[in-house]
């Protein structure tokens, strides 16, 4: 386990989830880990220069898992990349930009760089229509 001391959480059955966790995880660095199975939280684990309550930023991690589902909803005649965004989330027409489509967004093209107004990412979520 090296010199990093391991805190947290694991449910039963979750244990060698626990120990590659402490063997990949460097002392150097803040490390965390939580995983939820069926809204269970069953792994709560972290090391280094954070606590369990801290927040840290993803970045691009979900990038390949979203090429993947648009892929599939586009394979299945479900999502229109070329259609507005609106069609899916009327209230992303707001402030004209009823005319950006999804691959205008998928392609960083949209021009959007942010939630603006005070709005975070709660509140975009909460407006989020379901696809189909």
């Amino acid at each position: 386990m090296g010199d990093i001391e391991i805190q947290g959480t694991v449910a039963d059955g979750f244990e060698t989830v626990r120990d590659e966790f402490a063997a990949s995880a460097e002392a150097s660095a803040g490390v965390q880990l939580a995983v939820r199975v069926r809204r269970r939280l069953v792994v709560d684990l972290w090391a280094g220069d954070v606590t369990g309550e801290t927040l840290t930023g993803v970045y691009s991690s979900t990038k390949g898992a979203t090429t993947l589902v648009v892929a599939l909803l586009v394979q299945d005649g479900v999502l229109d990349l070329d259609e507005p965004v609106a069609r899916h989330w009327p209230e992303f027409a707001a402030a004209g930009k009823g005319g950006i489509t999804v691959r205008d967004v998928l392609s960083h093209r949209s021009g959007v760089i942010g939630g603006g107004g005070g709005g975070g990412v709660g509140s975009q979520l909460r407006s989020l229509r379901t696809i189909g």
